[in-house]
């Protein structure tokens, strides 16, 4: 339950981003004719971001899924403190690299790839002075580190608010959730069904 909140919030966050890059770069001129695309491109976008957040989430899944079957007070607030420190750390560096393929496709039109350029063989001062000059670094970084705390409260608020009372379940029930859950996951992970 508190994974599959802040597994919403990633998806709230990647899709912002999603919508943030076609606002800043899309042409609508782009989609006259293709309408009927449009449900499928953001289907597509939607499923990517699943897919994303599936490896992001994969560790805190099977950190939380230990609690089904053997939990304590101290193991609990252990998982609670890894969860609430590294789900945050791990949303953010996928924000900056949101933002890395924002900058790169703003100076040269085309999505990030790591080929494009050899870092040492280009002089590497150069590269990063040119980065610097033309990027709003500064304000990169000041927007990052407010949105991780932002996200840390928010991840925080859930994992010390959202409980729930597995004691009650028999083994049986707890085998249901958690078989069904990996199922739906491998799915998210795999991107598709077939």
């Amino acid at each position: 339950k508190k994974l599959f909140k802040v597994f919403l919030l990633g998806l709230l966050v990647f899709t912002f981003f999603r919508i943030f890059f076609i606002i800043r770069f899309g042409n609508l001129q782009t989609f006259s004719g293709f309408y009927n695309d449009i449900p499928l491109l953001f289907f597509n976008g939607l499923r990517f971001d699943l897919q994303s957040l599936a490896y992001i989430f994969l560790i805190f899944l099977i950190l939380n899924s230990v609690l089904l079957f053997y939990s304590t007070d101290q193991l609990v607030k252990m998982i609670n403190k890894v969860s609430i420190t590294m789900i945050p750390i791990f949303i953010i560096i996928s924000i900056l690299l949101m933002i890395a393929v924002q900058q790169f496709y703003s100076f040269f039109k085309f999505h990030f790839n790591v080929v494009t350029f050899d870092f040492f063989d280009e002089e590497p001062k150069q590269l990063l002075k040119s980065i610097w000059a033309d990027h709003p670094i500064i304000l990169i970084f000041t927007i990052s580190i407010g949105l991780y705390f932002a996200i840390r409260y928010l991840v925080k608020k859930i994992f010390l608010t959202t409980t729930l009372n597995i004691q009650k379940w028999s083994l049986f029930p707890r085998i249901i959730v958690i078989t069904t859950t990996f199922i739906v996951y491998f799915l998210f992970v795999r991107g598709s069904v077939g």
